[in-house]
């Protein structure tokens, strides 16, 4: 299953806030470090700096936690799923607002819904669980209330 790297706090009318700005796609180039702040502030609503996005981001990649990114598995054209200590399910549009800084490239998303803890389940079995069975099963297996 595809996964992607996200910046973990959604952005309400992400692609109305991109659209607005100007911007005739979803992939933003950061052209340098000074500029990077008021282009994602502007367009993204980003309030932390790069440089804490980009040491954020290389924890993720070295496979630690991180409060601001995270690692989604896209399990269709229009949800992700992060798997952590929650199950949270991402509203992922067919097209998504990327972020590239030098070979770096991250993803915004537009909603977030808390759905249940993972507790001891491996994301294999919650993956699979959240393709096949129904609301209210899922919710109850993984105490989502």
């Amino acid at each position: 299953m595809k996964q992607i790297i996200i910046r973990r706090d959604a952005v309400f009318a992400l692609h109305a806030n991109v659209s607005l700005k100007g911007y005739p796609s979803y992939d933003i180039p950061l052209p340098s470090p000074e500029a990077a702040g008021p282009l994602l502030k502007n367009v993204v609503k980003e309030e932390l700096p790069l440089d804490t996005l980009l040491r954020e981001y290389q924890q993720v990649m070295a496979g630690e936690d991180s409060a601001v990114f995270a690692r989604m598995y896209q399990i269709s054209e229009t949800s992700g799923l992060v798997i952590d200590g929650h199950i949270c399910l991402y509203h992922c549009d067919p097209c998504p607002v990327w972020v590239r800084f030098e070979e770096k490239q991250w993803a915004y998303m537009s909603g977030r819904k808390y759905l249940a803890d993972a507790w001891w389940f491996e994301d294999a079995e919650i993956l699979k669980d959240i393709q096949t069975m129904n609301l209210i099963d899922f919710l109850e297996k993984y105490k989502g209330w």
